[in-house]
């Protein structure tokens, strides 16, 4: 499964258990919450996984797009006149 579809049903089941949250605390609701957590639980480093490939793709583009910005300019201090 791709990353952004993971972290997408990764947000949906949030958004459920937040849901369960305003439902009264029968057995059942909580039996449900144990495995909606239990399932993010298990994709979760999948999505670390796929945060830190994006991550790493993003910062190897970096160096290049700003190493003229890190080239130093030289700015000349201004004349003064002295008194």
């Amino acid at each position: 499964m791709e990353f952004e579809q993971i972290r997408k049903q990764e947000l949906e089941l949030r958004k459920l258990l937040e849901e369960l949250d305003t439902l009264p605390q029968t057995p059942q609701i909580k039996l449900q919450k144990q495995k909606i957590q239990t399932y993010i639980d298990k994709i979760t480093p999948s999505i670390l996984s796929g945060f830190n490939q994006k991550f790493k793709e993003i910062t190897e583009k970096l160096p290049h797009e700003f190493e003229k910005e890190t080239e130093p300019t030289l700015v000349k201090p201004p004349l003064t006149k002295a008194p």
